[in-house]
């Protein structure tokens, strides 16, 4: 779902302060965003890189965990080498 204002430039802390409960997104993926002092610099467009997850997923995969509407409460499965 795409969420309003959300979008591959903002910042990690940005999306974890207005969007609270994004943490949840960052701990299910097993991403170390959540308390990383980089989180200030690191932009979801940076995040999507270094984790290797296509953009476009992270995208709708985070805004589906802010709506309410992805299961971001356990561990997801890593994204296949090469995807």
């Amino acid at each position: 779902m795409a969420i309003d204002g959300l979008t591959a430039d903002l910042r990690v802390a940005d999306v974890l302060s207005r969007w609270p409960v994004a943490m949840r997104y960052f701990m299910a993926r097993r991403m170390a965003c959540v308390g990383c002092s980089m989180a200030v610099f690191c932009n979801l467009r940076a995040v999507a890189l270094d984790y290797r997850i296509p953009i476009d997923q992270l995208m709708a995969e985070l805004g589906d965990c802010i709506a309410g509407q992805f299961p971001c409460e356990g561990p997801i499965e890593p994204a296949p080498d090469g995807a």
